[in-house]
């Protein structure tokens, strides 16, 4: 290695410089004049300042050289100096001011103190015309919104990212009456670089109340607007005068809280034509907000998912107007027709839906509560939009009946899973049934509830085999067309452990076993022996890392006491398939073929 090392170009060893620490840097240093100049860089750009005595010699080496201190770009001086001994470090040896003063190259500075001495001396540094590459500020602490505020009017030239975020103090609709905030308002324009503004803080304002800001930000492309709201919302606030559109703007993430109106959807849509990016999401407010009328959210959607090349969206509104919502889904874009739905516990908006969609994926979360409800909130969806489905996969399959254990409000058996396949019965176009998160509950169903199209299952994240076993079988009971089965399972390292997966009314042709836990190879450390029993025979197999062998009964039943187990019973089984999500070893996949 000594050999090859110094043969490689400058700029293959500048790579591999960079992923070294401090201490091997170090070293680096002392090997020879090419080593130093490679390293050097990397030295001096990301320091780690943990005692007194370093911080002088830091100080004193960049006041000496200005080649050094120029290599600090973006320095959070919460970790360069993160001794035991705060106060010494950042007060005695003017460490900061230091690094304003001898490092002209900064670009951000990363500082949760609240010690105002840094933005004094920011200050003072900008009145020096110091600091003149400086590009990003992080907020001083909850609170102080006008120190901030003020630094960043300073360094106008430089600004490309401003951060208005009050935590959890609420701003609310008195921001507009601070001081500093006017003048913000009033010399945004001269912002010559700023293209990111972010909003972050408690408040009732909507994305239309901001409509100057945003029309003064000449060069604005990033918005993050996530003000949360501090009470109930009845009324729409239109915006007050014409819309201007901002065709700089290319990325945007809101709340949904702030934007769950007609009037703030026809806002954005006029606003930002040219968006490439959309996220929203959910604000932890609990408070009530006004929903917005389906037909506007409808137009919304169609925009988004036209218009818009990558979006994220996670949207509340009417349980009553999901079937719209979905049928106007499907119009835009059939690929809608996979489907995630999920439970959750919410008293205070049992009657809403939680819809969240990206460019490849739908999921659907209904609301429970403990009240007087008698049915399932998705019954009525899947009754008049199930036929559109054709891939369906339910999420925390327990979820709902811990809540009826727990309250005692019984809509079915509660050991039974009977309203899964009701489900699927409605769903009378679906292939695909995926089911998550599966416990150890009975799931015997009263009544067969056929759906003969499904010939593909998913059983995802088992935590204890045997008991899911008894799904397995009622899926093949309501499931007579399976083909195709993939298990993914959590595997429990005891000795001589037996898997029985159990599809007495199944013909497949591939059935797929998948080590899933946290130690991916465990099961593929043990010898594995298969039982088949099928319409034709008993088959007994041993595999090894390398092959698959027949063996006779005697020589199953005497296997190993440190071995894997797999007891198949189906009608027929072309193909088994075992190994782990682990692809580092060859052996990981084994193919048993039983046609033979």
């Amino acid at each position: 290695m000594t050999g090859i090392l110094p043969q490689l170009p400058f700029e293959i060893l500048t790579i591999v410089f960079g992923h070294l620490d401090e201490r091997h840097l170090l070293q680096c240093q002392l090997v020879s004049k090419l080593w130093y100049e490679g390293s050097v860089k990397y030295l001096y750009s990301r320091p780690t300042i943990t005692t007194s005595k370093k911080s002088r010699l830091y100080v004193r080496t960049i006041k000496n050289s200005s080649r050094l201190g120029a290599y600090l770009i973006e320095p959070d001086t919460d970790t360069i100096f993160r001794g035991k001994h705060d106060k010494g470090i950042w007060n005695d040896f003017d460490s900061i001011e230091a690094l304003i003063q001898h490092c002209p190259n900064i670009i951000s500075f990363s500082c949760n103190k609240k010690d105002k001495t840094f933005w004094t001396q920011l200050r003072y540094a900008a009145s020096q015309s110091r600091l003149s590459r400086l590009q990003y500020l992080t907020h001083p602490c909850n609170t102080d919104m006008a120190t901030y505020i003020s630094a960043a009017l300073l360094f106008k030239n430089s600004f490309t990212k401003l951060e208005i975020d009050g935590g959890i103090y609420p701003f609310g609709r008195d921001l507009k009456k601070l001081k500093v905030y006017q003048t913000l308002q009033d010399q945004i324009g001269e912002f010559k670089k700023l293209n990111y503004i972010s909003m972050s803080y408690s408040s009732n304002n909507q994305l239309s109340d901001f409509d100057l800001l945003i029309d003064n930000c000449s060069q604005l492309e990033t918005l993050l607007f996530k003000l949360e709201p501090t009470e109930n919302q009845n009324t729409m606030i239109a915006p007050e005068k014409n819309i201007y559109a901002c065709p700089e703007l290319v990325s945007l993430e809101c709340y949904w809280e702030a934007i769950n109106n007609a009037s703030q959807l026809r806002y954005i849509l006029t606003k930002f034509p040219n968006l490439s990016s959309l996220v929203v999401s959910l604000s932890r407010s609990e408070v009530k907000i006004t929903d917005c009328p389906p037909l506007d959210l409808a137009r919304f959607l169609y925009h988004t998912i036209t218009k818009i090349p990558t979006f994220n969206l996670l949207l509340e509104f009417e349980r009553q107007d999901l079937p719209y919502i979905w049928s106007e889904l499907l119009n835009v874009r059939k690929g809608y027709q996979d489907l995630f739905i999920g439970y959750s516990v919410n008293s205070l908006v049992w009657d809403k839906v939680r819809l969240q969609i990206d460019n490849t994926f739908i999921a659907i979360c209904f609301f429970l509560h403990h009240g007087d409800q008698v049915e399932f909130p998705h019954l009525e969806f899947f009754t008049k939009e199930g036929n559109s489905i054709r891939s369906l996969e339910i999420r925390d399959l327990t979820e709902p009946l811990h809540i009826l254990d727990r309250e005692h409000h019984l809509w079915y058996d509660t050991d039974s899973f009977e309203w899964v396949f009701k489900i699927v019965q409605l769903c009378s176009s679906l292939e695909k049934l995926v089911l998550s998160a599966p416990r150890t509950k009975l799931f015997n169903a009263n009544t067969i509830l056929t759906n003969k199209n499904v010939t593909e299952l998913l059983v995802i994240d088992v935590e204890t085999f045997n008991p899911a076993n008894l799904l397995l079988q009622e899926t093949s009971r309501h499931l007579p067309s399976l083909k195709n089965v993939d298990l993914f399972y959590s595997f429990n390292s005891e000795k001589n452990f037996t898997i029985t997966i159990t599809m007495q009314d199944s013909y497949l042709d591939m059935l797929t076993w998948t080590d899933d836990s946290c130690d991916p190879d465990a099961s593929l450390l043990f010898e594995v022996y298969v039982r088949l029993k099928t319409d034709v025979n008993m088959l007994y197999c041993r595999i090894d890392k390398d092959s698959m062998s027949k063996i006779s009964k005697e020589e199953y039943f005497d296997r190993p006491s440190e071995s894997l187990c797999f007891n198949i019973t189906c009608r027929n089984l072309k193909t088994f398939k075992i190994g782990s999500k682990s692809s580092l070893l060859s052996h990981t996949l084994t193919f048993l073929n039983f046609s033979d």
